[in-house]
């Protein structure tokens, strides 16, 4: 999945109503741009961001690859370009708070690309339509968008992530008020996402390999109580573990360092540590983004 911005100052509103976006190909002096050419790029379940008038407004879904397409009737109005372009069909998601991107803008633009970044250095946005954007600025604005607004971006899940959404949503209905029913969604479909998220990147526990999916649990580092809407559906923030080692990394008995290596609590003897499949020799390999959260467990969980 890649993440784009989309700048619709002129024509969010006619695309939105649409269900798409739309670029011509070429000026009308016949050159390629590269901003237009990068509709080429998307496949159908990436996600682009509209922005208009400086605004976040809709976290869309690509619903098709790029295909080509002369320019859709309702955009004749405005008459600007050639005919000849590409099209990617969209849901849009519009946010009920649209996020004023100024306000956030110091935290941008460290996460924008070298070359051919969305927003200028000054901060405004660049001339253009779609532009790429990596990963962490991606889930940057997606996490401040469901933040905000606790959007669930559905279309682009697995039957069964939906299916799990669903049973959810059914059974809180059966015994829970609106607002108790609000906060328990959030966080056990919250939780479920984000174990799929983890389960997408390995299919084994961490420390002991087990491969047993059914068996593995998706380990927050901080804990959900304690983390910000972003950071609990950060995969940075989750270790998968099997039920032994999770129940041991969740009540601090063991940690780790930033370099990988076991901290292993002294209330459990050396001679349980076999009962336990558990080494002094254990060393993971984090990633960067991983460590702060490592760090915060092994300050605030380790006994």
């Amino acid at each position: 999945m890649a993440y784009y911005i989309v700048f619709q100052n002129k024509t969010y509103h006619e695309e939105r109503v649409g269900g798409y976006l739309w670029a011509p190909k070429r000026t009308k002096s016949g050159k390629a741009i590269y901003h237009w050419t990068n509709m080429t790029k998307v496949k159908e379940g990436d996600i682009i961001f509209s922005m208009y008038k400086r605004n976040l407004v809709s976290v869309n879904i690509a619903k098709s690859n790029c295909i080509d397409a002369n320019r859709p009737a309702a955009l004749d109005s405005v008459n600007l370009w050639e005919k000849e372009g590409w099209l990617v069909h969209a849901e849009y998601n519009v946010l009920d708070k649209p996020i004023d991107i100024n306000l956030y803008i110091e935290e941008i633009l460290p996460l924008c690309p070298g070359m051919y970044s969305p927003f200028t250095t000054g901060g405004r946005g660049n001339q253009g339509y779609l532009f790429e954007i990596e990963n962490p600025l991606g889930e940057y604005l997606l996490g401040l968008a469901q933040a905000k607004n606790h959007i669930q971006l559905t279309a682009d899940l697995s039957r069964e992530e939906k299916d799990y959404i669903k049973e959810v949503d059914d059974l809180l209905n059966r015994f829970m008020d609106e607002t108790e029913k609000a906060g328990i969604r959030k966080s056990r479909i919250g939780q479920g996402l984000f174990r799929n998220k983890l389960l997408a990147n390995t299919r084994e526990c961490a420390i002991c390999g087990l491969a047993i999916k059914e068996l593995l649990i998706a380990s927050h580092c901080k804990p959900w109580k304690d983390c910000s809407d972003i950071e609990r559906l950060d995969v940075h923030n989750g270790i998968l573990l099997c039920p032994t080692h999770d129940a041991l990394f969740d009540k601090g008995l063991i940690t780790f360092q930033d370099d990988g290596r076991i901290i292993i609590s002294n209330r459990i003897k050396e001679k349980e540590y076999r009962l336990l499949n558990i080494s002094k020799e254990i060393r993971l390999p984090f990633k960067k983004e991983q460590l702060p959260y490592i760090k915060w467990h092994r300050e605030n969980q380790a006994q």
